[in-house]
């Protein structure tokens, strides 16, 4: 090695030697466990790889040689990089050995990580799913969900698995102490359950809700669509009096177009155990869905659009299409639709007047998501150019919560940035993102006091060889503090 560095001059130009992951300048979770280094070169012969770690005279410099493009730190040597790596970034240079030649230099690349004194300090609880939409519908016991913990090196442990029938969104309250899920259950489309976190969940009727108990005077089901509990767990949130548009696609990277046609916000008061719309959020002649409580439970945020009667008509009720003859770009062409973020004041259920969120409406784009940090300071909402829910070229901003400059958000990947969830102490953002394949993956970035973002970082070991990660929702709970979830009879 001390020949090979001899021959190292900083100042040549080597051939390019690119540095995979992680990408330059992103900041890691002072709790986080050790990533794995990639790097790929097309053009030099090496056959072995030295990689150089320096902290800028805070420690000596660390060399680790590589047989293969990837390299996993140990523990020990990772928590070594994060202890020299707070204050000032560490630079890793990775150098192509000649694989006829071994001391040789023929390729090299550089990339920069620095390690936040802010931790994560909350696990995260997703979904992971098979690739098809059509699948996991027709094979809900092939779902799982996880619990799982960034500082951990195993796998994440699967909380419920194998269940007959298939749920979706979950959210908790703000301490933790709740925890809502949609769940497909005795056969009831708009069954939701709202119960006590514990470490063994067992879920029966006397915790299970149905948004069908809302009167509708169109003969069809509620679903209860991205349904949110509220900080102190006293209501939810969803959407009720809903038709929904959907096209099943074979294509792997999107499956599915979907859309609400129609919808207004209701929240259910677990005082009186009634669902009530929300007053300013329930006209007839436009759809309003994806509530969103503020930290203090005194606003919602929410999307709303305006649908052409005529585009209406041809959708028609609760349509569902299957086709294998067409993409995701084509439908969007065919099937154009906007939404725009609304706030309305929650006044006790009694709403009020529902203003657009300057920034997150009426821009020429469909906005959506849109979600309060739990400090009550930004709001991070999805944008695309049309489409709700799944559309690749989805893109995160940011803005303040009182009103402001809206920011592109640095950590944007090249093919869908969506199903966004903030961490407790509004430190860090999880987000799913296609980057690297179909199979929807967690990444996660660091924001600053300024809403300042960072290149993300991917949460490699929650993935699971063809699945896809969805609904990710940070948990204000210890990582081990839900186990088991199944319910009675299962």
């Amino acid at each position: 090695m001390r020949k090979l560095l001899g021959n190292y001059h900083p100042q040549t130009s080597y051939r390019k030697l690119t540095i995979v992951y992680p990408y330059n300048e992103s900041v890691f979770p002072a709790d986080i466990a050790a990533p794995t280094f990639e790097w790929i070169e097309k053009e030099a012969n090496a056959g072995s790889w030295l990689v150089m770690i320096s902290f800028h005279e805070r420690h000596k410099p660390l060399y680790i040689a590589c047989d293969n493009p990837h390299w996993t730190p140990v523990k020990e040597i990772w928590e070594l990089i994060k202890q020299n790596s707070v204050q000032s970034p560490a630079q890793i240079t990775i150098l192509g050995i000649n694989r006829n030649s071994l001391s040789e230099i023929v390729s090299k690349g550089i990339t920069n990580i620095s390690i936040s004194s802010d931790k994560v300090d909350a696990p995260i609880m997703f979904r992971r799913v098979p690739p098809s939409f059509s699948y996991a519908a027709q094979y809900p016991e092939s779902i799982e969900w996880c619990l799982a913990d960034i500082s951990s090196y195993e796998a994440p442990p699967v909380i419920m698995s194998k269940q007959p029938v298939c749920g979706s969104c979950h959210t908790f309250s703000r301490d933790g102490r709740f925890l809502g899920m949609d769940m497909d259950y005795e056969n009831d489309k708009g069954a939701y359950f709202l119960t006590g976190v514990r470490e063994n969940i067992i879920l029966t009727n006397q915790d299970l809700i149905s948004w069908n108990d809302f009167p509708r005077n169109d003969g069809l089901q509620s679903t209860g669509l991205l349904s949110r509990i509220s900080p102190d767990g006293n209501h939810i949130a969803s959407t009720v009096n809903e038709i929904l548009f959907l096209i099943k696609i074979s294509e792997p990277y999107f499956s599915q177009l979907f859309f609400p046609l129609q919808g207004q916000v209701a929240c259910y008061s677990e005082n009186n155990k009634k669902i009530s719309t929300l007053p300013g959020a329930d006209l007839p002649d436009v759809v309003q869905t994806d509530p969103s409580w503020s930290p203090d439970g005194k606003y919602i945020l929410f999307s709303r659009a305006t649908m052409e009667r005529d585009f209406f008509t041809e959708l028609g009720g609760q349509t569902v299409f299957s086709t294998d003859e067409t993409n995701i770009d084509k439908l969007n062409v065919q099937y154009p639709v906007q939404f725009n973020v609304y706030c309305i004041p929650f006044n006790n259920g009694q709403g009020g007047y529902a203003e657009p969120l300057p920034g997150a409406s009426h821009n020429g784009k469909s906005n959506y998501f849109a979600r309060y940090s739990p400090d009550g300071k930004w709001i991070v909402f999805t944008q695309s150019a049309t489409g709700f829910a799944i559309q690749q070229d989805s893109k995160l901003y940011i803005m303040p919560a009182t009103g402001g400059e809206v920011k592109e958000m640095r950590c944007n990947l090249s093919r869908l940035n969506s199903w966004h969830t903030w961490s407790p102490n509004s430190k860090w953002l999880a987000f799913v993102s296609k980057e690297n394949s179909p199979y929807t993956e967690l990444f996660l970035t660091h924001i600053d006091d300024n809403g300042n973002d960072s290149p993300p970082i991917l949460l490699a070991r929650f993935n699971m060889p063809g699945y896809a990660i969805n609904v990710p929702e940070f948990a204000n709970i210890p990582p081990m503090g839900i186990q088991q979830i199944t319910l009675k009879g299962n």
